[in-house]
């Protein structure tokens, strides 16, 4: 999978703006507690120092918290021969799982730079989101990051190796594909999909059939 390939669709539709310049350090009093009603710790996103995303986690993990550094493989070829790299998929950013009331063990970690959130307090990251981009890494043949991407219809894939991932369809050189963002980093990630594993989660369910048509339109054309 290569972060750097080009990807031919619409990209006026990629015109959401960056929220990342108003991302600010969580403070260091108390706030709301991060728990969600389920009793379960709430994910956030660390932002950290270049090239620190696996020492970052390293720690983080020897402390106790649970961490996720989303990965892709990049093949680098060489004179001496093609050796693979496990690279971040989202440079300068590790998720982590902890309690916000009890977050100094975290912030204090060499290589963390601060708590991502929208406005002046630390925003949790969506665990659906969290849970989709897990699966795709895990399962999905083809993916790659592209701009943040936010237009289009929302689906949950039923079927398949990636059944439950949630996200926007678009269709791409008449492949179907399934667009999975974070929306805290303004990151998304492309995955190829078959059309017969969609479950509109939002709109009509022919709006999924009319880009499911269109598919079938272009393939004929070919």
């Amino acid at each position: 999978m290569d972060s750097n390939s080009n990807i031919d669709f619409d990209r006026s539709a990629l015109s959401a703006p960056s929220f990342l310049g108003r991302l600010q350090l969580a403070p260091s009093d108390s706030g709301p507690s991060a728990c969600s009603g389920s009793g379960e710790l709430d994910w956030f996103a660390l932002a950290v120092k270049p090239r620190h995303e696996k020492k970052v986690a390293y720690v983080l993990d020897t402390k106790g918290y649970e961490t996720f550094v989303p990965l892709y493989k990049h093949r680098h070829r060489r004179a001496a021969g093609v050796r693979d790299f496990d690279l971040p998929l989202f440079p300068g950013y590790v998720f982590s799982r902890f309690d916000l009331l009890r977050r100094l063990p975290v912030v204090v970690t060499p290589g963390v730079n601060r708590i991502l959130g929208f406005g002046p307090n630390p925003s949790p990251v969506d665990p659906s989101e969290i849970a989709s981009l897990r699966t795709v890494l895990k399962k999905a043949l083809s993916a790659k990051t592209i701009p943040f991407f936010r237009a289009g219809h929302h689906v949950r894939i039923c079927g398949g190796p990636l059944q439950g991932v949630e996200g926007v369809v678009v269709l791409v050189l008449g492949t179907l594909r399934i667009v999975v963002s974070v929306t805290l980093l303004q990151r998304s990630v492309l995955v190829e999909v078959d059309s017969n594993w969609l479950v509109p989660e939002k709109g009509p369910a022919e709006a999924i059939a009319r880009v499911v048509q269109e598919k079938s339109k272009v393939a004929a054309a070919s």
